[in-house]
């Protein structure tokens, strides 16, 4: 059925005033010649009011040629800028996809539009050509799909990413041996792989094998952490429970004169994660 407007009476009452939601401007009733200046300020106030909805519209420009307006969208937490096309050439006969990739390149495939799980990617819109052509009509906005989501329990893409962002991973750097000594960082990381900038309490200790207990035989030089700050010293150069910067690093000395090889075990939250070998030669 056809949206209705409101009543003839209802709409002469809304003379000389302005929408509270929009701020467009109703031209005044019986002004005359001067009822230009009014309709002028109805216009400007609609064209700021849709200029939001015309980021990333795609429109034509020619007979089988689309162009893409100037917009910004949020790629995960950075905010990505689109300059824009007018010249996109668009494939005869077929539906056309067109869509912008997380690093801003307009895309566009005959195909149909990506797995989002597989490519992230925001769809423009599709444009059905046919006989050379197109018009407005032949044109389907794909943009408000990007505007709404649904309402309760969050998605497993979603969830997948966030879980990432929260559960701590831990990687362990062994440096090379200088004036008798090893520097073993140990990196408290995001499971996404980005550094969580948080203090973080860690489980250190040195065994003889991988993932294996204390060592009985710590190393014979001078052992200490040289940064994080050491909660308590639980088996002397052995076994620590160390805080880590706010960076999420800690890093430790590890100092021996003869030969040997050591691991550094580190645990967060109960998992444990093992160095490469710390082997002096």
């Amino acid at each position: 059925m056809t949206e209705l407007f409101p009543s003839d009476a209802e709409l002469e009452g809304l003379s000389g005033l302005v929408d509270p939601v929009t701020g467009v401007y109703y031209p005044i009733k019986g002004e005359g010649l001067d009822w230009y200046v009014s309709f002028v300020k109805c216009i400007y106030r609609l064209s700021r009011n849709a200029a939001v909805g015309a980021g990333l519209r795609v429109y034509k420009t020619g007979d089988l040629v689309a162009g893409v307006k100037p917009g910004r969208f949020f790629d995960g937490t950075a905010v990505r800028e689109y300059a824009g096309v007018a010249d996109r050439v668009l494939t005869d006969n077929a539906t056309n996809y067109l869509y912008l990739l997380a690093d801003g390149t307009l895309a566009v495939s005959v195909a149909g539009f990506p797995d989002a799980a597989a490519t992230p990617h925001v769809r423009l819109a599709t444009v059905a050509t046919s006989g050379g052509t197109f018009g407005d009509a032949d044109i389907t906005d794909w943009r408000a799909a990007h505007v709404f989501g649904l309402a309760g329990p969050v998605g497993a893409q979603r969830l997948a990413a966030g879980l990432a962002e929260m559960i701590p991973q831990v990687q362990i750097a062994v440096g090379v041996e200088a004036g008798n000594a090893i520097a073993v960082t140990v990196s408290v990381r995001s499971a996404a792989g980005g550094a969580d900038g948080h203090v973080f309490a860690v489980e250190a200790w040195l065994s003889n094998a991988p993932a294996g207990t204390v060592t009985g035989s710590p190393p014979n030089g001078a052992v200490s952490w040289t940064t994080g700050a050491v909660i308590e010293e639980i088996a002397a150069k052995a076994r620590w429970t160390v805080l880590t910067g706010a960076t999420g690093e800690a890093t430790l000395s590890v100092g021996h004169s003869t030969t040997g090889t050591w691991y550094l075990n580190a645990a967060v939250d109960g998992r444990v994660w093992s160095s490469a070998a710390i082997a002096f030669v």
